[in-house]
């Protein structure tokens, strides 16, 4: 399907001139940081043709705010669900048999919340399904704390949707959550997960001296930076995790790096090392003899060393 076709199709939906659809949705429904001398300036036809085929699939409405977009600064479409176009989507499925949600009877304050149940339940009824779909989200895993704004020197907080509806917040994570399973919705977020995927491809998480900081980093951190000498240099996460996994299995301690190419050439030893000791031997043991069978981890030793 060529761009101009997904266009058109919009602006005959809402009988608008289809230049002008693509004016006003840039300017209306992408969240660009135009602050940032290194993040994206101007919306492309490419990410507008993203976001408008999720909003075509789910049959979401761009001009009220049903669906918006999220831009990283590589130029990255994440497209964001707002709560009133998860609302539609679930009250548009044909089973959809009603919704419940129950609250702990435990209050919780986190930092800058308000006092707020420790969980929230959401159950999705569906009329083919005898059992209905019951999900809880928790507090303390989904909570953001206050922005910290910085400027001029100086930083202060500011209070978020978290701070002020704290528990408007966790009942929408929890019927969110509780959608995807019982209808399989995939490949969308909601405005608060969106958020959270740019923030965690640009934010990295420091370490310094073996230790990670108390310094931002999203539990879905992207990378690593190891501070040596006030020089950083990112080693990714994906590689430290395989090394983290066979070294786990060699019983071998992980040393501190200094650079991503000593990351990787302690991988490849470790894998080396690795292949060296299942190479068959001429007193073979038999079936009943042999040990037991490789860990799902060890077997997957096929995958390319350079993949960061």
């Amino acid at each position: 399907m060529k761009n101009s076709n997904i266009f058109e199709k919009f602006a005959e939906k809402f009988r608008v001139d289809t230049n002008e659809l693509i004016k006003t949705l840039k300017n209306t429904v992408f969240k660009l940081k135009s602050n940032k001398d290194d993040g994206p300036k101007e919306v492309t036809n490419e990410q507008l043709v993203a976001l408008l085929i999720v909003a075509d699939q789910y049959g979401l409405n761009p001009f009220t705010r049903e669906i918006v977009a999220f831009v990283d600064k590589q130029g990255g479409v994440v497209p964001a669900v707002t709560v009133d176009g998860w609302c539609k989507i679930i009250n548009n499925q044909p089973q959809f048999d009603g919704v419940e949600f129950r609250f702990s009877d435990e209050i919780v304050e986190l930092d800058g919340a308000r006092p707020c149940p420790a969980w929230c339940e959401a159950i999705i009824y569906r009329k083919d399904r005898k059992r209905p779909t019951c999900i809880p989200e928790y507090l303390d895993e989904v909570y953001r704390p206050p922005f910290i704004v910085k400027k001029s020197g100086k930083s202060w907080k500011v209070d978020g949707p978290w701070q002020t509806h704290t528990k408007r917040m966790l009942r929408h994570k929890a019927l969110i959550q509780c959608a995807r399973i019982a209808f399989g919705f995939s490949g969308i977020y909601d405005e608060d997960e969106a958020a959270r995927i740019v923030e965690t491809r640009e934010k990295e998480v420091v370490i310094t001296e073996g230790n990670i900081s108390p310094e931002p980093a999203l539990p879905q951190s992207g990378g690593v930076i190891i501070d040596m000498d006030n020089e950083q240099e990112k080693i990714p996460v994906a590689l430290l995790k395989q090394i983290e996994i066979r070294a786990k299995q060699q019983g071998i301690e992980v040393p501190e790096f200094t650079s991503k190419e000593e990351a990787q050439s302690f991988l490849n030893n470790l894998l080396q090392k690795r292949e060296e000791a299942s190479k068959p031997v001429s007193n073979v043991k038999s079936v009943s003899e042999s040990s037991e069978p490789e860990t799902e981890e060890a077997v997957n030793e096929t995958e390319e060393l350079e993949l960061w």
